[in-house]
């Protein structure tokens, strides 16, 4: 059943506002659509204010959106003044009809979608301001590099001009150039003409270390991409096809490899497998290792468990040596250790014994009688993820975990 407008006669209504709160003026005046008592005319203006939106949304690529309004507190208050003064219930805000009124215009112009849950970016129409921003969802994506030179350290470190306040020595990132971490960076953000990215690694290595194979796995959040689609047409894999590794990025010091979308960020952080390879130098007094020390050391580090006590952490876990491959070189002056094992195990802690938060540790089978090569302390040969829910732990992506404990440790 329908009620009939409220007829009012000493207050000036847009048509606008009058539909929206059912009411109706005794006698309408020529200027009441400029002069609203609630709106003052701002309700006049929207078809502009949508025009401005979609022109300023062309610079983005995107498939949904949401928009929301920022209204002068005298509209809301004029309008708050009248509900009560009626006893109006039951009817949308003004700040809800702008929306509404906003959104099907651009929905219309562009032909997108709107998503109230989780757009790829959002639209704010200042009234008072007679401004607009737009906030873009962050994209998050996985991935794989390989680093194929010594010397680049993975994660970027304050630039040492600004010490982190950005200047032109680092282009006003505030961090180092030189990184794995800056590399795809900059990979990234020229792709999808984003502002920034922000990693989280599963390990680490030193800068002097190489990683090699399938390369380390990695996650990446773009923050504020311009293009969301840029890489579509190399991530869809068609269902005929094979699955296979694949090179997005190349260069004489790192691969980009594998990159994956991700619908969100992940709410489980993957145990991984690692192989790495450590070359040992033999002291110049000491005897080499013969046979039965390598196939002692091999039969006890065969599918065995350790001790690891976190550094950040303060708490002590378990984690899996698959096995350890000793060849000797240079009759014995050098010995190569290939080593299977679980993530998270700080490999040269492993070797040398350092501090004694490995245990066991290596340095009971040869003692001072080998040490690390510094010029090349250990490769990763491969990175493993284990599949399913209970290779999976759950973590809010927390530095502390021992998922991030990096594989070489000073």
């Amino acid at each position: 059943m329908k009620h009939s407008a409220i007829v009012v006669h000493d207050v000036s209504l847009c048509k606008m506002c009058q539909k929206r709160l059912g009411l109706k003026l005794k006698e309408r005046s020529k200027d009441s659509e400029t002069s609203c008592f609630i709106c003052n005319g701002k309700l006049l203006s929207l078809k502009s204010l949508s025009n401005e939106i979609v022109t300023k949304l062309k610079d983005y690529e995107f498939e949904t959106f949401l928009i929301g309004a920022s209204v002068p507190h005298e509209i809301l208050d004029n309008e708050d003044e009248l509900r009560a003064r009626f006893k109006i219930k039951g009817k949308d805000g003004i700040k809800s009809q702008i929306t509404k009124m906003l959104s099907q215009e651009v929905r219309l112009a562009t032909k997108k979608v709107v998503n109230y849950a989780k757009p790829d970016l959002t639209v704010l129409a200042s009234l008072s301001e007679n401004s607009i921003s737009i906030s873009l969802k962050s994209i998050w994506m996985s991935g794989r590099y390989v680093k194929l030179v010594r010397g680049l350290p993975q994660r970027s470190g304050d630039c040492p001009i600004c010490t982190g306040l950005g200047c032109a020595q680092c282009n006003y990132r505030g961090r180092s150039a030189d990184s794995v971490q800056s590399r795809i960076s900059d990979y990234l953000t020229t792709v999808f003409s984003a502002e920034d990215c922000s990693f989280i690694w599963l390990g680490s290595e030193d800068e002097k270390s190489l990683v090699k194979g399938k390369g380390r796995l990695f996650f990446v959040e773009i923050i504020k991409p311009r293009k969301r689609f840029a890489l579509n047409d190399k991530l869809v894999i068609k269902k005929n096809r094979q699955k296979r590794s694949r090179t997005f990025y190349r260069s004489r010091e790192i691969q980009i490899k594998d990159l994956k979308m991700l619908d969100r960020r992940m709410a489980d952080i993957p145990q991984f497998e690692i192989v790495a390879r450590v070359i040992l130098k033999k002291n110049s007094l000491a005897n080499p290792l013969d046979q039965s020390e390598i196939q002692s050391l091999e039969d006890h580090f065969r599918n065995c468990l350790i001790s690891v006590r976190l550094s950040r952490k303060f708490r002590t876990v378990e984690k899996g040596i698959r096995s350890i491959k000793v060849t000797s070189l240079e009759d014995g002056e050098r010995m190569e250790l290939e080593i299977h094992c679980d993530g998270g195990i700080p490999i040269k802690k492993l070797v040398t014994g350092q501090d004694g938060t490995v245990q066991p540790n290596l340095a009971n089978f040869f003692s001072s009688r080998y040490e690390i090569d510094k010029a090349m302390p250990f490769d990763i040969l491969d990175v493993e993820v284990k599949e399913g829910k209970e290779h999976s732990r759950k973590n809010r992506f927390s530095e502390n975990s021992e998922a991030f404990e990096s594989e070489f440790e000073e």
